[in-house]
Formats: C-alpha cells, structure tokens, sequence
C-alpha cells in the first residue's frame, strides 16, 4: 500500500510538472512580440529543463533556422528524444532532450516524448500565426503607403454612393479633410447634370458588368467646373453580395478644357466653312446664269449683228464691179465677219452650253471631246456606258464644266499625245474619269498651283461627291469623280 501511495504521488507531481511546462509554453507564446520570436525557443528550453525530472541531470538543446540554444548542454550525452518541426518560411527547428547518465533516461516515461512534441507543435503553430500576422501588417503598410502616397485619387464607396475611404490625393483635390468626406455621397461632389450618369454606372458594376473607364465632371473648391476619369470595381462578399466598391481615378481638367476649347473652335470652323461653302455655291449660280445671259446676248445680238454684217458685206462685194480694190476689201472684211461670228459663237457655246438641253449630257460631252481633239494637238477617245441622261441638272453641269476644265488643263500643260474621256453609270451614281499620257505632276502638291484643279473640286463637291487625282512626273495623270445622281441640291436651270 505505502508503494502504491508514493507511485500515485510520484505520478500526480509528474502531472504537476506537465501541466507547469504547458502552461510556461502558452505564456511564453502568448507574447505579441513579433521580434522576440528569437528568444522563445530559448525561454521554452529553460522551461522545458526546469520541468523535466532530474533537471540537473539532462541538457535541453534548440535550433530555429540558424538561431541554436543550449542549456547545461554537453555535446558528448546521447540523445533520447527529438521533436523536429518545419515552420512557414521554411526554416527547419528541432528540440533535443540528452541524459548525463543512461539510467537517467530510463526513469522518463515514454510520454514525455509525446509531451515533447506537443510544445514543438504549439510553438510551430505560434511562430506561422506571427509570421503570417507580420506579413499581413506589412501589406498593409505597404498598400497604405502606396494608395497614400500616389497622385492618382483612390476612394471606397458603398453601393448608395457614400465613401468610406479617401486617399491623401482625394483630399487635396476637393480641398476637404477626411473626416468631411468620410460618410458623405461621392455623388454630391459632381454637378446635378452628371450624377445621373454616374449612378448609371455604379449600378451597372453592381449587376456584374466588367469595369471600364468612366468620365465625370465635379466640383472645384473654386466654384468652376473639372473634369475626371475614373476605373469602378465592385468588391463582392463570399455570398456574391457587393459589398463596397473601389475607384482610381485622375484629374483630366486640363485636357477636357483643352477638348472643349478645340471642339467650340472646330464649331466655329464648321459653321464658317458651312457659310463659305453656300457663298461659293451661291457664287457658281451666280456665275453661271451671268454666263448664260452672256450667252444670249452674244447669241441673240452680237452674233445676228455680225450675220448681218457679212449679208451687207456680200451685197457689197457683188456690186462693186468697177472698182477690184473694192471687191478685195469687201471679200477680205466679210471673211473677218464670217471668223469673228464663229468665234462668237464659239465663246457662247462655252459660256452657256446650250446642247446640254437639247440632246443631252453624253452627246454634249461628245461634242465637246470632238471640238477639243480638233482644236489641240492629241487624239482623244471618249466612251459612255450605261444610262447617263437621266442624271439632274446640276450634275449635268457639273460633269460637263469639270470637262472643259480638265481638257484645257491637259491642252496647257500635260504635253499629251493620247487623252481619255470615260463616262459610267454605276447604281446609283455616275463617274467621268479624264486620263492622259503627259508629263505629270506632284499631285500632292496640286493645291499650290493655279485655279483649275481648285475650281474642279468645288464643283464636285457642291454636288456631293468624291474627287481624286493620280498623278506622277513623266508618269501621265488621272482625274477620277463620283457624283450620286440622286443629289437634291439647288437646280441649276439650263434654260
């Protein structure tokens, strides 16, 4: 029985010492002392010593990484119990537990590993919470730092619009401390104007859409008017719920007053171009209807009055028998009559081209190549496709009058020996192509020369269509036009 008595309290003061080393550990674990991570395996040796039978009879080793503690250690005695660990960043640890004596190891129990290993378990487990508690203070501190100090402004927002973070940039742009942005709606910073847009958009980040860029205008410290841009994302919960939302966003004031500026000068530009566009067209019908009265009085008076001027002429030279100078200088004034009345009517054709009525725009256009061909050194070949007589009046005019201009050009200075004249129905639309074999120019610089190609251009485009030109020295030029036909502009008569 006094046996049994002293094995019950030899076991209940080894429980004792058990439950004190344990208690030694979590205390020493306990500690938020992120640098004393060093000494811990050191305090927890010495527990481990001061706990363990026979203290003076064992020596307590401990290794974290490269850090090695040692208590009353003497490398020369064995190793009985190991405990080895790994912790999160890698670094391998180990306790050892060395008897003096070999007859000391045989009054430990064999749960005193199992005791072992669970103070190498517990301070495993301590050393990865610190670790990762350290880790996590110091992205912390690293994405405090950056979303502070940067010059792009960060906010979060819940999904009503009030913000509940502002970096330093945020601040300082709207002239406010945090604690005067903090709770308040972003939406009351933009203009009345705007802040539906705005909501349009957080609620379209809230239905799952992809963040994109979003623009705004708010309101200045100063009263005026800014501009920013921002990029909107939803932060959701694990139960898919939008829980806030984040922007970054930058100050684009300057280039939105920049734009604004630059768009109400293309506006006035625009609107100057539109006046100067209907004063040239204005000036084109002017021009030609002064060219058809032209037309008529050189056709109707000066044109009968020259007829009738070489009718007298001839009267005269039949009569004038008795004296031959007479009759030579009638002869010699009529055939200057007869030449000064074609070139009469020549200018009146030109002026007014009267057969565009009467047969039409490929006839006038043959007509026209004929007269051209005949009068300068080059063969020219003209063909029509398609139905072109149906086009409008204006067209009509148009095509014909870039004709006359584009030929007198190639008469003046292509130098051509071969000239072509295509016209072609094509849908809805008429093209008239005028090639040759000339000389060529740069076409790219074609607006500093004279007015001829600069008329052309007008013309096309005062009836709405396209005009290009090819061109390369030595290498002959193409003049190329597209006209839809069915253009409701302003008719010009014929008449």
């Amino acid at each position: 029985m006094a046996a049994d008595n002293l094995n019950l309290v030899a076991d209940l003061g080894m429980r004792v010492r058990e439950l004190t080393l344990l208690h030694d550990v979590t205390r020493i674990l306990q500690r938020d002392d992120l640098a004393a991570i060093s000494n811990w395996l050191d305090e927890i040796a010495r527990a481990i010593r001061r706990s363990w039978p026979c203290p003076d009879e064992i020596d307590v080793r401990a290794r974290l990484g490269t850090f090695e503690v040692a208590h009353a250690g003497d490398a020369t005695h064995p190793v009985r119990h190991v405990a080895e660990f790994v912790v999160a960043d890698g670094r391998t640890g180990r306790i050892e537990l060395a008897y003096a004596h070999p007859d000391t190891a045989t009054l430990q129990p064999p749960p005193r590993s199992a005791l072992l290993e669970d103070i190498t378990e517990m301070f495993k487990t301590a050393v990865d919470r610190r670790l990762v508690i350290a880790a996590l203070r110091q992205s912390e501190q690293r994405y405090r730092s950056v979303v502070e100090h940067q010059s792009d402004l960060v906010c979060r927002y819940a999904p009503d619009t009030t913000l509940t973070f502002v970096n330093d940039a945020y601040c300082r742009f709207f002239g406010k401390r945090h604690d005067e942005l903090i709770g308040r709606r972003f939406t009351e910073l933009i203009p009345e104007a705007d802040r539906m847009d705005a909501l349009e958009h957080v609620a379209s980040l809230i239905k799952g859409e992809s963040p994109s860029v979003h623009e705004h205008s708010v309101l200045l410290p100063d009263g005026t008017t800014g501009r920013q841009q921002w990029i909107n994302h939803a932060i959701r919960a694990s139960n898919g719920e939008v829980e806030e939302l984040q922007g970054i966003g930058r100050d684009i004031s300057d280039r939105w007053r920049a734009e604004e500026t630059l768009r109400e000068k293309e506006a006035r530009l625009h609107e100057a171009y539109v006046r100067i566009r209907s004063l040239a067209h204005q000036l084109m019908l002017a021009q030609e209807a002064e060219r058809t009265e032209i037309a008529r009085d050189l056709h109707d008076d000066v044109s009968q009055q020259l007829a009738a001027l070489g009718i007298g002429l001839s009267l005269i030279e039949g009569r004038a028998t008795d004296s031959e100078f007479v009759r030579e200088e009638a002869t010699r004034l009529r055939e200057v009559a007869i030449g000064l009345a074609e070139k009469v009517r020549h200018v009146s054709h030109e002026l007014h081209p009267g057969i565009l009525q009467h047969t039409g725009l490929q006839s006038a256009l043959a007509s026209h190549c004929d007269a051209s061909a005949s009068q300068h050194a080059f063969l020219l070949q003209f063909e029509a496709r398609g139905s072109v007589n149906d086009v409008p009046d204006d067209v009509a005019l148009c095509l014909y009058r870039v004709t006359q201009q584009a030929l007198r050009n190639v008469a003046m200075h292509a130098n051509a020996s071969r000239v072509w004249v295509t016209l072609v129905r094509v849908g809805k639309g008429i093209e008239l192509t005028i090639a040759d074999n000339g000389r060529g120019f740069d076409a790219s610089a074609r607006r500093a020369g004279g007015l001829g190609l600069l008329s052309i251009e007008e013309r096309v485009h005062l009836v709405n269509g396209e005009f290009s030109i090819t061109s390369r020295e030595g290498g002959g030029s193409r003049l190329h036009i597209t006209v839809p036909i069915t253009w409701t502009g302003l008719t010009t008569s014929r008449a």
